[in-house]
């Protein structure tokens, strides 16, 4: 009940539109009520009543009326009351024409004379001139009756009030009165229907065509057939019809399931699906719960989508995208077959020429077998039989090869971006997600494109949106635990060394350079598939380390992060993406200490020491702080150029170190050691940026209970583990810089004197506080 009020109160763009159509109904309603009235006056109490005293004027005028009013007095009393089905009488022209012409039948079918056929051939022909005649005549006299009768009533109507001489009304008769209410109604059933007139034409236009542009429909049959369906509801329940459940959806919903010709509606309806799907998704999953007409729709569209249905393939691709808007209220338990429909969608490689070497191949591949079947199996067979001639010599090579290359392949990419989508949506409900990962041959079909090192280098931009949303899914099933997870990534992994290649080939692909989150995506499955990343140190080059350092960093904009959130819309892409950030962050200090040409790129990377003591002191996850910690200690160790990368490492320690120093003594790491921090040391991204999969920021409460009690447990940012790694990550500094240079040892000497003096202990070197901080440390783990 509670749903059924909400979608009530829902002001959908068609409301406007119902109120016309209700409006209209109601004034319609009222003019035939009034045709009623004037029938019943004239043929009881005028023509029954005074007939004999009526003058000859108003008799006729009184017939004129009655004859124009008997349309809208019929379609009064059959309102509620419409025959159809069994009980419909034959049409009577076609019983009269069948009278007719037996006789003539049985003429021309038997063995009469030629004499007798010719006379019956003329006599038949001069009636059916009479006929057409008389028929021509009657159309034209309903047609002026039809558009012009309420014209000519009212106007007949008025000249008898004015002229006012209804003949001989003495004796007491009511003649006069009578003839002036009869006069007086159909005054007022014409000022009514001039007003309904006038509001239909100010109001008809704009009120459709705001539908039209809010559901973004290239033709307005759609609108216009709702304005039909509303208005014979109007009739039926001109007091209750519409209600806020009835919209041009779920007029939608009705139309596929009961529509004989569902493609001739179907691309308008998926637009309505899809305007209604980002506009206003709440209302429209409102409208769909308990819709009985819901389940038997989206069976007749997985039929459609088929590839064996006799539907045309943009017809299958309009069903597909209906589909697609509404995954999360389908449940495949119920359709039976309908995971091989949407699989179907994967498998149009197999149907569309879409490769150079696939437009000169043979009828092989299948168009014997159902040559009527739809009507782009006979385009492709034409444009087989083209290519022939053009290799024979018998024609020219045809002039819109190219672009017919290009047309398939967008079709293509369309079908299975679309297949994609709805595997990735449905992926999402447990059930469906058992009954995809049991489907066989899922993963091979949808990682085919993805493989092709050909199409990607002749086809770059079909390829790379395929490919952006193959790897979306790849990385939703990778992401995904238990025992259905367990198989897709088993299938995944299966390909590792073709996957792997592919997967490289976009981070060394000059033009998907500027595609960076396809290239984030590529690379976070290139870590979760190459299992042993130790044996395969010698394929990361300066692109792809670059790319893990983004990771790592989680150096995205916001238009990234939202394009992040859009893709992995699934529950476990956080615990994911932080198993792959933190692996990310392993490989690169193994690369950073297997060689100084890995750490020099690492250090010419923007402004990594800085991300990288941002992460160590901002950073909520403590595996996070321990790898920047492991990250700068390889560098500070093996990294010995004297240049502007070295400055900038030891410049960004520094100004991490009194933090580092703090935590270790087990006096600080507030929650204000964590936002504070100088200009210098300032993020150039949030924290919630720099730790994207950190979860939820705690409430104050919590983070004080934190702080106060980080002294003694350590839980949070006293780890132990944490710590020893700070530490390690200290002794390092004294080891390589303090011991070498003097004026770095100052540096750091300064800082040990303002931690002692805000401590109130004498002040000590550098070098004595850090062995001071390891002692400290010794006896907690103690």
């Amino acid at each position: 009940m509670a749903i059924q009020q909400e979608a009530d109160d829902v002001a959908w763009p068609e409301a406007k539109l119902n109120s016309y159509v209700k409006v209209m109904c109601q004034m319609s309603l009222g003019m035939n009520g009034l045709s009623v009235l004037i029938v019943t006056w004239t043929t009881v109490v005028l023509l029954g009543g005074f007939v004999s005293v009526l003058e000859t004027k108003d008799f006729w005028s009184l017939t004129v009326i009655t004859v124009i009013q008997l349309p809208g007095t019929f379609d009064f009393l059959l309102t509620e009351k419409k025959i159809t089905g069994p009980e419909r009488p034959r049409n009577p022209f076609y019983t009269i024409w069948n009278g007719i012409s037996t006789p003539f039948r049985k003429i021309f079918s038997g063995r009469q004379c030629v004499v007798w056929k010719v006379i019956a051939s003329a006599i038949l022909g001069i009636f059916l001139v009479f006929v057409l005649l008389m028929f021509f005549i009657t159309l034209c006299a309903l047609a002026v009756l039809y558009w012009l009768g309420l014209y000519i009533s009212t106007g007949i109507s008025l000249w008898r009030l004015v002229e006012h001489d209804y003949g001989n009304t003495d004796g007491g008769s009511n003649l006069e009165p009578s003839l002036y209410i009869l006069y007086s109604v159909a005054v007022a059933q014409g000022v009514l229907f001039r007003c309904r007139s006038f509001y239909s034409c100010t109001q008809r236009t704009q009120v459709v065509n705001r539908v039209k542009e809010h559901y973004e429909l290239n033709k307005i049959d759609l609108v216009l057939s709702y304005v039909k369906e509303t208005k014979a509801g109007c009739k039926k329940d001109i007091l209750s019809f519409p209600d806020g459940r009835w919209n041009l959806v779920t007029y939608a919903v009705n139309l596929l399931k009961t529509s004989e010709r569902p493609e001739k509606h179907i691309s308008d309806v998926r637009a309505v699906f899809l305007a209604s799907s980002t506009k206003q998704q709440r209302p429209l999953k409102q409208l769909l719960i308990g819709n009985e007409s819901f389940s038997p729709m989206i069976s007749k569209l997985l039929q459609m989508m088929h590839p064996k249905s006799l539907y045309s393939r943009e017809t299958r691709e309009n069903a597909a995208g209906i589909v697609a808007v509404l995954p999360d209220q389908i449940h495949l338990e119920e359709f039976t077959g309908g995971v091989q429909s949407i699989l179907s969608l994967l498998d149009t490689s197999e149907e569309y020429p879409w490769l150079p070497e696939r437009y000169h191949r043979d009828c092989s591949f299948g168009l014997e077998e159902e040559p009527d079947q739809r009507d782009w199996l006979l385009q492709i067979h034409k444009r087989y039989k083209i290519q022939k001639m053009y290799e024979r010599g018998e024609q020219e090579e045809p002039e819109d090869y190219p672009r017919e290359i290009g047309g398939i392949l967008t079709e293509y990419r369309k079908m299975f971006v679309q297949g994609l989508c709805i595997f990735a949506k449905l992926a999402d409900d447990k059930d469906n997600y058992r009954i995809i990962s049991n489907t066989e041959g899922l993963v091979s079909r949808i990682t085919t494109p993805l493989l092709s090192s050909r199409l990607h280098e002749e086809h770059h931009e079909e390829w790379t949106r395929i490919a952006a949303e193959t790897l979306a899914l790849m990385y939703r099933f990778m992401a995904t635990p238990g025992e259905s997870g367990a198989k897709l990534r088993h299938q995944i992994s299966s390909n590792g060394e073709a996957t792997i290649r592919a997967l490289q080939g976009i981070l060394e692909c000059d033009r998907c350079y500027e595609k960076r989150v396809l290239r984030a995506i590529a690379t976070e499955i290139l870590l979760d598939v190459c299992v042993d990343t130790s044996s395969i140190m010698t394929r990361w080059s300066a692109t792809i380390i670059q790319e893990l350092l983004r990771i790592f960093f989680a150096s995205y904009t916001q238009n990234e992060l939202k394009l992040f959130q859009k893709l992995y819309s699934s529950k476990h892409w956080m615990k994911k993406r932080s198993y792959i950030r933190n692996l990310a962050g392993e490989i690169l200090v193994m690369l950073s200490s297997q060689s100084e040409t890995s750490a020099t790129v690492i250090l010419h990377s923007g402004n990594a020491p800085r991300d990288l003591t941002n992460i160590l002191v901002c950073a909520k996850s403590n595996t996070y702080r321990m790898r920047a910690a492991e990250f700068l200690e390889r560098l500070c160790s093996d990294y010995t150029n004297d240049d502007y990368d070295l400055e900038s490492l030891q410049e960004a320690i520094l100004n991490a170190m009194p933090k580092v120093l703090t935590e270790i003594l087990g006096c600080g790491s507030t929650e204000a050691s964590t936002q504070a921090g100088t200009e210098e040391n300032k993020p150039r991204y949030s924290a919630a940026e720099a730790d994207l999969e950190g979860g939820p920021a705690l409430p104050d409460n919590e983070k004080k209970n934190i702080s106060s009690s980080h002294c003694q447990n350590g839980e949070e940012h006293g780890d132990s583990k944490l710590q020893e790694a700070l530490l390690s990550l200290c002794a390092t500094v004294c080891q390589k810089w303090i011991s070498t240079d003097p004026d770095l040892a100052r540096r750091f000497d300064e800082i040990a004197s303002k931690i002692c003096s805000e401590e109130g202990k004498p002040v000590v070197p550098f070098t004595l506080l850090v062995e001071e901080a390891g002692e400290i440390l010794k006896k907690k783990n103690d």
